[in-house]
């Protein structure tokens, strides 16, 4: 199971490249790009990192990424932790965070 939960990033804006590695390692994340910046949403990951344990915890975080910074940031807490989700776009990223 170890060879899901990583923190490598490739990235693609004209050609591939490695681009810097996550906060936290996790899979099944839901990735969309808006206004030049890429929102990591979720995604599923094991207690401390424990890549020989057989449970998996969904992540609740959503971390931004501007391409040239260097590094990915937190942004914010969804209400609900989710992995093997889907994200879409209108325009706008509204991620479901109380006003």
């Amino acid at each position: 199971m170890s060879n899901f939960l990583k923190k490598d990033v490739s990235c693609f804006i004209k050609r591939w490249s490695i681009a810097p590695k996550l906060r936290k390692p996790r899979f099944h994340a839901a990735l969309v790009a808006v206004d030049n910046r890429l929102y990591l949403c979720g995604g599923a990951t094991y207690p401390g990192n424990d890549v020989d344990c057989d449970v998996t915890h969904s992540v609740y975080a959503i971390d931004t990424y501007v391409p040239g910074s260097g590094s990915w940031q937190y942004e914010t807490d969804m209400l609900i932790s989710r992995h093997e989700a889907g994200v879409a776009v209108t325009g706008r990223f509204y991620p479901d965070v109380p006003s």
